[in-house]
């Protein structure tokens, strides 16, 4: 299999942008510096290239980030406002995408293989979805990979290169120190302790080894990366798919509801 990952890492600031860009008139500019603050670290998770301009930098907290300018627009992250657009974008790609399943809250997994012979190959199908996503002017980083998991993270590492050799997928892997994995701070600091910086010294184990040393999640991780080990994806469906279902459903309960009044005569 070959899979597609999207990372729309400033889904929140661009979906304000956008609404902006259509909104704005000159007796209304917008404001230069915006940062995007999770609430519950207190840090910046997303900025403006404004922001950016004056020294601050994601994962910054916000009393170090005001700071640094004088005028600054703060807002709250807002998770679910990520994963509406999301939903939108999703329904845009289906188009060009049997399989797609959202990864909360600003991710997708496009399954490719199954795709590529209808457009000729891996360039001209990325070239139909870039079609779509270019005029919206979101940013994103992308990855493919013999695995969701691997595309993620080549992704989250921003690879933005199209692969389908599963060697150079390997390689491209063993790139990674193991800081760019999805692996919790428990499983970091025992790698650590044994000397594993590299995710190619992480593989090179084998499994065996990892059983004596590390905890199941390391181990169940591996599994999803590789391929021994399915990850389980929420594909989502269709809008006309969605419509198509409810029109059933509502048709079957009038059905229904005709039938009982029937009935009762």
């Amino acid at each position: 299999m070959l899979w597609l990952y999207l990372d729309f890492h400033s889904l929140q600031l661009d979906a304000l942008d956008s609404s902006r860009q259509t909104l704005r008139t000159e007796l209304t500019p917008a404001p230069e510096v915006v940062i995007i603050v999770d609430a519950k670290k207190n840090e910046v998770v997303q900025l403006n290239a404004m922001a950016k301009s004056q020294g601050i930098t994601q994962g910054m907290g916000l009393a170090t980030a005001l700071s640094l300018h004088q005028h600054i627009q703060v807002m709250e992250y807002k998770p679910d406002i990520e994963f509406r657009t999301l939903q939108q974008l999703a329904q845009l790609l289906y188009e060009f995408t049997a399989d797609i399943a959202l990864a909360f809250p600003h991710g997708m997994y496009l399954r490719i293989d199954n795709m590529l012979c209808l457009y000729k190959g891996l360039l001209s199908y990325w070239q139909q979805i870039e079609h779509v996503l270019k005029p919206i002017g979101y940013q994103y980083d992308y990855a493919t990979g013999t695995t969701p998991a691997m595309a993620k993270v080549l992704a989250q590492a921003k690879l933005n290169t199209l692969l389908d050799d599963p060697k150079k997928l390997k390689q491209a892997l063993y790139g990674l120190a193991i800081e760019q994995l999805e692996l919790e701070p428990k499983a970091l600091n025992a790698l650590h302790r044994v000397g594993v910086k590299q995710t190619k010294q992480l593989l090179a184990l084998s499994l065996k080894e990892m059983a004596k040393r590390f905890d199941i999640h390391l181990l169940n991780y591996i599994g999803k990366l590789m391929g021994s080990l399915n990850m389980v994806l929420f594909f989502i469906a269709h809008l006309r798919n969605l419509m198509l279902i409810l029109s059933c459903y509502l048709r079957l309960k009038t059905a229904k509801y005709y039938n009982t009044q029937l009935n009762d005569y």
